[in-house]
């Protein structure tokens, strides 16, 4: 019989971000490849993923057993597992309790563990509990950086051969744009009348987004008033950020920082690609695919010396200490005023870029499932 794969895909809708941007290309990918799985994806709504069916026999599309995830974890996913006669199951970040069939399990980051500042304790609590106990029972665990698998290794001694490190791509929408007729609609659609410096991720404290504020400010003294500051993303709804816009008030920068929410995944490329610079100060990462992103699309990059940034960017973008807004704020002083410099990181971002593909992690994916298949 065809070995069959179970993808838990519970983040289906909404806007993409993290986890959900991961499995979407890393399954589109996945089924580009020849290989002998029939893959089950199991979503809130799978009618949202018929694109997938429609272009493969190899796909089964399944409703989540039920609305809650804690019925999915203690009693669906294992209930399906039996009914579909699943051959491996691959789940993000936890694995249910009881699990009839291999498993296999992507541990994206555990900041909570090195990063606990930034979690509230119900949830770090949550997290502690489920997440390394899922890792010494998973066959195999996915870290999406070289970081994130040492954490793994020193936090949990789980060894080294358990781990595999499959970096996250750039999906094909993120490129230059040669055709500015494209970008002018999308900025009139966010109101950005100026250059702009970008951020793009979650509104959260880990962000780091009250250190890049500090920074604008920095070079608003500086005489560099003729930019914004524009933030794409949600605020989050665990991790709530209420400072950052406090000193936004306080400051007096209502009208040179424009929030634009989420967006989506067409209008995401051309903010990146008009933006003067992406400055993603985050104090800590598991990956960091907005800058990924940006480097796909040419824009010059500032990040954080820390974390899995640094093996993400290589040397094509200006490294800062994220505790330090005016080390941000002389970096984006130096990339502004520099034309010859924005030049220099934007072809160094592209050729780095090229080192990341979701069409390279789905060939290692696989090469994992048949692994542990094989066990």
């Amino acid at each position: 019989m065809t070995p069959r794969i179970g993808i838990d895909f519970h983040v289906a809708g909404g806007i993409y971000q993290g986890v959900r941007t991961y499995l979407a290309n890393l399954i589109e990918a996945m089924l580009k490849v020849e290989n002998e799985f029939a893959y089950f994806i199991y979503a809130k709504n799978p009618k949202e993923l018929s694109y997938w069916k429609e272009n493969n026999s190899d796909v089964t599309l399944k409703k989540l057993p039920s609305a809650s995830g804690r019925f999915n974890l203690l009693m669906g996913f294992p209930l399906c597992v039996i009914r579909d006669k699943l051959s491996l199951f691959h789940s993000q970040y936890v694995l249910p309790p009881f699990i009839p069939c291999k498993s296999v399990l992507t541990i994206h980051d555990i900041l909570f563990e090195s990063h606990p500042e930034f979690f509230p304790e119900f949830h770090r609590r949550l997290l502690k509990f489920f997440i390394p106990f899922s890792a010494k029972r998973a066959d195999r665990i996915i870290s999406v950086s070289e970081f994130t698998k040492k954490q793994i290794m020193k936090y949990y001694r789980v060894p080294e051969e358990k781990i595999t490190v499959i970096y996250e791509g750039a999906s094909d929408k993120f490129l230059p744009i040669r055709d500015k007729e494209l970008i002018k609609p999308v900025l009139e659609k966010y109101g950005i009348k100026k250059r702009y410096i970008l951020f793009v991720g979650r509104v959260e404290p880990r962000k780091n987004i009250v250190g890049l504020l500090n920074a604008f400010v920095y070079i608003k003294n500086k005489g560099m008033k003729d930019f914004c500051l524009v933030i794409v993303g949600n605020q989050d709804k665990i991790f709530q950020e209420k400072e950052l816009f406090d000193q936004i008030k306080e400051l007096q920068l209502d009208s040179d920082v424009i929030f634009t929410g989420g967006v989506s995944d067409e209008d995401l490329p051309v903010l990146y690609n008009e933006a003067e610079v992406l400055v993603y100060p985050a104090f800590a990462e598991g990956f960091g695919l907005p800058v990924l992103e940006a480097m796909a699309c040419g824009t010059p990059v500032v990040t954080s010396n820390t974390t899995s940034l640094p093996e993400v960017t290589g040397d094509a973008a200006i490294l800062v200490n994220p505790y330090s807004s005016e080390e941000i704020g002389q970096a984006l002083e130096k990339i502004l005023n520099d034309d010859s410099l924005r030049r220099e990181l934007a072809l160094r971002g592209l050729q780095r870029a090229k080192k990341f593909s979701w069409q390279d992690a789905a060939k290692k994916t696989i090469e994992v499932y048949k692994e542990v298949l094989s066990l």
